[in-house]
């Protein structure tokens, strides 16, 4: 339970979020990430008032030295 004040009266709805991330390496050198967090989007606070991010993805590349 998460509640919205020092005083324990009310709570936050509960919430369910999807994160994840996929990383692939088509040769020894290279690599590319797919990472995601909240990804259904839902709407949820941690504090009363103070809404958490809404949904993000990131992707990218990774090239190292041989």
């Amino acid at each position: 339970k998460r509640f919205v004040t020092i005083m324990n009266v009310a709570e936050l709805p509960s919430v369910f979020t999807l994160d994840g991330g996929l990383t692939l390496y088509p040769s020894k050198t290279v690599s590319v990430f797919f990472d995601g967090n909240n990804l259904f989007n839902e709407q949820w606070m941690s504090l009363d008032g103070y809404p958490m991010p809404s949904r993000s993805v990131t992707i990218g590349i990774t090239i190292t030295g041989g």
